[in-house]
C-alpha cells in the first residue's frame, strides 16, 4: 500500500501503518498483517474498507504484493519462513563473499578477489536492509532507502569495476581517471 492506511472491517477500525499527514514516506514497501477482532465478521456479507493517503504521486492504494485473508497465525508464520530462507540465502552469499576476502589475502595481486568480495558484502547488505526485520529497528524509513539506492548504485559500479579488473580490459586515460574517483 502506497504509502499510509487504516483499514475498517464493518465500520471497525481494524489497523493503519504509517502516521497520517506525514511529509516523507514512512511505509510503502512493508507488510501489513491485520487481525480481526473476535465477533466481528458476520454471517453474510462483511465489507472492507481500506483508506490509503499515498506519497508517490498515481501511485495509490495497493501497488504490488499480495493480498490474503487467512488465520493470522499461518500468514504469519508464513512471512517468518520466508524471511529465514531469505536469512539462509543470505548466509550462503556472505560466506562466499568471505572466501574471495580469503583469497585476496592468501594472493594480494589477484585485485579482483577483493573486489568480488566486497561486491558479494554489499550485495548482501542490500538484501539485509530490504527485509521486513529494517522496521523492528529504531532507523528512519527514509535512511534505509537512502542506502539501498546508495548500494544499488556502488554494486553496479563494483560489478564493472570487477569485469573490467578480470579480462583485463585495456584503460583509456579517462578509464585511469573514474578508477582514482
Amino acid at each position: 500500500i502506497d504509502d499510509r492506511d487504516r483499514v475498517y472491517l464493518n465500520g471497525e477500525l481494524i489497523g493503519s501503518t504509517g502516521a497520517w499527514n506525514s511529509t516523507v514516506p514512512v511505509a510503502y514497501d512493508k507488510i501489513r498483517v491485520y487481525e480481526i477482532p473476535p465477533g466481528l465478521l458476520n454471517q453474510g456479507e462483511n465489507t472492507l474498507f481500506i483508506k490509503v493517503q499515498g506519497y508517490f504521486p498515481n501511485l495509490n492504494g495497493l501497488v504490488r504484493g499480495r493480498t490474503e485473508i487467512g488465520p493470522t497465525r499461518e500468514i504469519v508464520e508464513t512471512l517468518r519462513d520466508e524471511d529465514y530462507r531469505e536469512l539462509l540465502f543470505l548466509t550462503g552469499y556472505f560466506t562466499a563473499g568471505s572466501y574471495f576476502l580469503f583469497l585476496f589475502l592468501r594472493r594480494r595481486q589477484n585485485r579482483e578477489n577483493l573486489i568480488f568480495g566486497l561486491f558479494i558484502y554489499g550485495f548482501v547488505l542490500r538484501q539485509l536492509i530490504r527485509t521486513e526485520l529494517r522496521f523492528e529497528i529504531d532507523v528512519s524509513f527514509l535512511t534505509f532507502k537512502r542506502l539501498e539506492f546508495i548500494l544499488t548504485y556502488l554494486l553496479f559500479v563494483a560489478f564493472l569495476y570487477f569485469v573490467r579488473v578480470y579480462f583485463e580490459l585495456a584503460r583509456s586515460k579517462l578509464q585511469r581517471i573514474m578508477d582514482v574517483l
